[in-house]
Parts: structure tokens; sequence; C-alpha cells
């Protein structure tokens, strides 16, 4: 499989358009093809299951690694999650008064940038002791002198520039978080944990993302602590950002120059060219969907067609 440095070169030799200061463009773009055709044509491997455990609340709050949901079963009861919605229409009294029970159904509710509100002061750390850049905080912070009053909480921005493995107390005594974000690329992971529940874990960002995140499940009806969930997802496919990393080897190459150009040309507003290139990618994409179908074995095998006697009854029944 090509490099990430070789697709590149690729895409500026067909465009002509080469320039070193666009490098990081043309990484993000080509991360975007690969996106794309995870999401279109996830390959095997993508696919996988793991155990999950409630905590006693209606919420179930996914690994960072999961991208997309293929379902969710109640293990404990042996029984199907569906997906639904509306409860505070269709359920009102089960979703007001958080009834506990058999989990029935679930809902995609968003991303969410902790996982759990903290309860004392937040703790940040980085993996590694090169890292001294900044991290921003945004969230919900207590107001202690408008207790009981509408300032009682307040929003709060807070910019805390990381020691390397040392930890860094945030001064603000943040209750919920919203964001918590970064810049650049680092050299590690960042951590961020709550010294007011036993340094527990609340955020992470990875040293190639920009952000923390979670993806949310609420659940009907809210299971008991300890309920088992099995849940089967599509794994997130992390970014490919060094010259010699390669994206995984399912993928062809030249539908990742292509879908890499139509975005470019995109960004450059130059829809007729994205037009014809995104086609270009399209025919690619569905050529290895049909590939994959013709030679799925054993379900759709090829097999020789032994000689057939035309003129034998036997051979096409006998009103032939």
């Amino acid at each position: 499989m090509a490099t990430l440095a070789q697709i590149i070169e690729a895409c500026e030799f067909r465009t002509g358009f080469k320039d070193s200061a666009y490098r990081s463009r043309w990484v993000e773009f080509v991360n975007k093809a690969i996106r794309e055709y995870s999401r279109r044509q996830p390959w095997e491997g993508l696919e996988d299951t793991i155990t999950l455990t409630a905590n006693g609340t209606k919420y179930l709050l996914l690994p960072h690694y999961v991208d997309t949901i293929v379902h969710l079963i109640n293990k404990t009861l042996r029984l199907p999650v569906n997906r639904e919605g509306d409860w505070d229409r269709e359920a009102t009294a089960v979703y007001v008064d958080g009834t506990v029970g058999s989990t029935i159904a679930y809902d995609k509710i968003g991303t969410v940038a902790a996982l759990a509100d903290p309860t004392g002061y937040l703790v940040l750390q980085s993996t590694h002791q090169s890292d001294l850049q900044a991290i921003c905080f945004n969230g919900i912070a207590a107001n202690s002198g408008a207790s009981g009053t509408g300032l009682a909480d307040r929003f709060s921005t807070v910019s805390v520039a990381c020691t390397g493995t040392s930890p860094v107390t945030i001064s603000t005594l943040f209750t919920r978080l919203i964001s918590v974000s970064k810049v650049t690329n680092s050299n590690g992971d960042f951590f961020v944990f709550d010294a007011g529940a036993s340094m527990r874990h609340v955020s992470y960002i990875n040293r190639y993302e920009s952000d923390s995140h979670f993806k949310r499940l609420q659940l009907l009806y809210v299971p008991a602590a300890g309920t088992l969930f099995e849940l089967r997802f599509r794994y997130k496919v992390p970014p490919v950002v060094l010259d010699e990393q390669s994206p995984h080897p399912s993928i062809p190459f030249d539908y990742l120059v292509a879908e890499t150009i139509a975005t470019h040309h995109r960004e450059r507003e130059q829809d007729q060219k994205a037009a014809l290139v995104s086609n270009e990618a399209t025919r690619l994409l569905e050529g290895e969907a049909h590939k994959e179908t013709n030679f799925d074995e054993p379900y759709s095998r090829i097999i020789p067609q032994s000689w057939i006697d035309p003129d034998d009854p036997d051979a096409y029944g006998g009103d032939w």
C-alpha cells in the first residue's frame, strides 16, 4: 500500500499544484477520503464488539474509538435494544420518572467532552514530557459568591499550559465540561482527572486529535447498576499524519487519490473539476463493491460449467 507521502505526491502530480505550505491541507483531505471509504465500504475487521457496564444512570458513554453503532444488546437479560426516540412525548411518565427496568431502547444524543461532571478541581497531564502547549477548557463553572441566584453558574473559558508529565491543577472549579481542545498535534496524549473523585479520568485527547469527545447514548428504561450491554460497532479510523504511514490496505490507491483531489478542487471552489473527479472516485468505489460481491466466497462462487449435450432431455428437463 502507498504511503501518505506517495499519495500526496500523486495528487500534486495530477493537479500540478505543489506547495509545501499546503501539505497540512493535503493530509486533511486524504484522511477525509479514508473516512468516506470506511463509511461506504467498511472492510473486514473494522467492526468489533465490546461489553459495557451500566453505572445506574440513564446514560451509556462509549469509548473514544467508537465511530458507528451497529447494534446494542442487553447482555444481562439477553434482549435486543433498538434505537428509538421522542420519549418525552411517547413515554412521558417513564421518561420523567427515570423508571428502572429492562432496557429496551436507546437513542443517540450527541457527543460530550467528559465521561462525568467534575466534582472537584481538574488536573491536566500529558504522557510525554516535552508537551508544553496550551489546552483550552470550556464549560460551566461554579460562582460561589452568587449561590442561590441566577448567577450561581457561569460559562467559563480557561487556557492552561501543560507541563509535560507533571500534573497541572486548573484553578477554575468547573461543574460541567463543554469542550476540551488543543490546536496542534502533540507528542503524547492528554488526560484530564477529577481531583474531587479520587483522580478518576474524565477527559482524553489523542495526540493526533484536536478535542476530547465521547459518544453518549440515552437508555429506556434506566438499567440497574452493573447491567451488561454488548455493543457492536465500527472503529474510528485513526488519522494518517506521518509520511511513512499507510492507510488500510483495503482502500484502493486510485480511489484515495481521486477523492482527495475532488476535495482539493471543492476547497478552491472549482466545482466542475470537483464533480468530474468525484465521479471517477465513485466509479472506483462501485467497482470495488461489485468485485466484493462477485468474489465473496463461498456465497458467490464462479464455477466452470461442464459441457451439456443440447439434445439430452435429461439435462434440461422433459419439456425442453
